[in-house]
């Protein structure tokens, strides 16, 4: 009897332990089944026209529009220096004091501001006279510029229907940029910024003049209008000729920006394009791109690498009250490759054989689908074809691991 049940008992056993690794394995399956069937949580972005750009920041100088050089009247030694550089002095305050050597040399001087004085008057009637030549001027290179402009833009349309060759179009394209400088340097002759320059010059020959015609002993360079001292050459005790540079100074109120930019970020800009300027106070403030140079130049990088640059200039629409000549500041730009156009992240791209693909959203699942690319700028990439607007993509699918056929859901 006591060996028929212990027969059973293990009987039982066995049964209980073959349920339980029915149990077990049903629960493998079972969660197997759900992590195959859970959808990846990754990022999904929706595909847009838009304009494929980067935004740049670059370190400018806060430059003067307008200075005006003081030469010594004489010879002899600088006897007295009161102020520095930066310093703003009002009309007819002393920038420095040199002794007197003689007579003849002041009759020499004062000779010399005529004939300065004289030759600045003629140029000024020479441009801005009633039969000057610098509206003449600006009228024929406007007229050639919006010649070649409309040249180039047929041009491109006949480049890409085929009718002329890409060296054509590139001669097209090199008389439209040689007559945009043209007009854009007329302009700046013409402007009224260029003849308040040549008034200012005029006004302080005149002033310089006076000063030395009034005075017995000329020994004192004075401000001849309010202003800053921007540079001194001199020192004190210093030995200087006559006609020698010994002080650049500027108003304050017409400042512009210079900066040196790469020439594949340079080109990229437009006349008149806005950007933002922070100064060393903090303040955040508009300019607009004023010119842009056809030339450029070889320089070194600050790894040694040798970069092709050209310069760059901004006209601010506000300078903060304590910004001078020679600040630096941090110049932020909007550079658009193209407009109009289908970009994604260039880390949705996936290579492929024969060229390039991304994950498209279907249906809950990612399917692969190959497309053209064109442009890239700021970390995106143009999609010519393949793709159309409102397609969703997965935004990076190494990060998450996606292959074609897997389910997805957006985070």
């Amino acid at each position: 009897m006591g060996k028929r049940i212990a027969g059973k008992g293990g009987e039982m056993k066995k049964k209980y332990k073959y349920i339980l690794a029915g149990v077990v394995v049903a629960v493998f399956v079972v969660a197997a089944a759900v992590g195959i069937l859970k959808p990846i949580a990754v990022e999904l972005e929706t595909v847009a026209n838009g304009s494929l750009e980067t935004e740049l920041t670059v370190q400018g100088t806060l430059t003067p529009i307008h200075s005006t050089l003081l030469s010594a009247g004489f010879q002899g030694a600088v006897r007295e220096m009161p102020h520095q550089a930066g310093t703003a002095l009002k009309q007819g305050e002393m920038i420095l004091r040199m002794g007197y050597e003689s007579q003849a040399e002041l009759e020499l001087s004062r000779e010399q501001y005529r004939q300065q004085l004289t030759s600045a008057k003629q140029t000024y009637e020479n441009l801005f006279g009633d039969h000057g030549s610098a509206p003449a001027a600006l009228a024929a290179a406007q007229s050639d510029y919006e010649l070649a402009r409309k040249n180039y833009e047929n041009g491109r349309a006949l480049a890409a229907a085929g009718s002329i060759s890409q060296i054509e179009l590139d001669v097209l394209a090199n008389q439209y940029s040689k007559a945009e400088q043209a007009f854009n340097q007329a302009s700046e002759t013409n402007s009224e910024g260029n003849r308040k320059y040549y008034e200012e010059l005029i006004a302080s020959y005149e002033k310089q003049l006076e000063t030395l015609e009034q005075v017995a002993n000329p020994g004192e360079i004075l401000m001849p209008y309010d202003g800053v001292i921007w540079e001194l050459y001199p020192a004190q005790g210093q030995y200087v000729t006559a006609n020698e540079p010994v002080a650049k100074i500027y108003q304050p109120g017409d400042m512009k920006i210079q900066a040196s930019l790469l020439t594949e970020d340079a080109v990229r800009l437009t006349q008149g394009q806005t950007v933002f300027v922070r100064y060393a106070d903090g303040t955040v403030a508009e300019a607009k791109v004023e010119f842009v140079s056809a030339v450029a130049g070889q320089t070194l990088s600050t790894i040694g690498m040798e970069e092709n640059r050209c310069q760059v200039e901004f006209k601010p629409e506000k300078v903060p009250e304590l910004a001078g000549a020679g600040h630096q500041v941090d110049v932020t730009c909007t550079l658009v490759a193209a407009e109009n156009v289908l970009s994604v992240p260039s880390s949705a791209i996936v290579p492929v054989t024969g060229g390039s693909a991304v994950y498209v959203k279907k249906g809950g699942k990612a399917r692969l689908v190959q497309v053209e690319t064109g442009k890239k700028s700021g970390g995106r990439v143009e999609i010519t074809g393949g793709l159309l607007e409102h397609d969703v993509i997965v935004a990076d699918p190494y990060e998450d691991h996606v292959k074609d056929g897997s389910r997805i859901t957006g985070m």
